[in-house]
C-alpha cells in the first residue's frame, strides 16, 4: 500500500486536500493492522496505553483535517471511527486466510457514507468470489467464532 503524503500547512490548498483524502483512505484501509485504537484502555500497561493514546490522538487530528478540507461530513465523531475499526476487525478475523483482502471491500463501502457531497470516492475493490466467502463462513462456523 502506498504511504500517504504528509500534510503540511505550506502545501497549496488543492494539494493539501488531496493529501488529506489520501491519508484518510490509507489510515482507514490500514486499520486491519492498526486495531490498537479500538482496544480498551489499559492504564496498568503503560506502553500499550501510550500507543493507544497516540493512535487515538492521531485519528482525532486526521478527522479534523478531513473535515476542514471538506472531505468528511461534520457529523462524523471519533466514536464512529472506533465502530468502523471494530467492524473491520470482525471481517478480517472472520475471513482470515480464506479471503484475506475482503476487508478492503468493506472499507470501500464504509468510506462512502462519511464523505461529503462532491468529495472524491475511491473505486470499490472487487468483491470476493462467493465460493471464497462460503469457505470463510464454513471456517468461521468450525472455529466457533460465529454468532449462533
Amino acid at each position: 500500500m502506498d504511504e500517504p503524503r504528509p500534510v503540511t500547512s505550506s502545501m497549496r490548498p488543492g494539494a493539501r486536500d488531496a493529501a488529506v483524502a489520501s491519508c484518510w483512505k490509507t489510515r482507514i484501509r490500514s486499520s486491519v493492522d492498526r486495531t490498537v485504537i479500538a482496544v480498551p484502555s489499559f492504564p496498568a500497561a503503560k506502553a500499550l496505553e501510550a500507543r493507544r493514546t497516540e493512535s487515538y490522538n492521531g485519528f482525532l487530528e486526521l478527522i479534523a483535517r478531513a473535515k476542514n478540507s471538506g472531505h468528511l461530513r461534520e457529523d462524523f465523531v471519533p466514536e464512529d471511527l472506533v465502530i468502523l475499526h471494530m467492524a473491520n476487525a470482525g471481517v478480517a478475523a472472520a475471513t482470515g486466510d480464506t479471503a484475506p483482502d475482503t476487508w478492503r471491500r468493506l472499507v470501500g463501502h464504509m468510506l462512502r457514507p462519511y464523505a461529503t457531497p462532491g468529495a472524491p470516492i475511491p473505486v470499490l475493490p472487487e468483491a470476493p468470489a462467493s465460493s471464497v466467502l462460503y469457505r470463510a463462513m464454513v471456517r468461521l462456523t468450525r472455529t466457533g467464532s460465529g454468532a449462533a
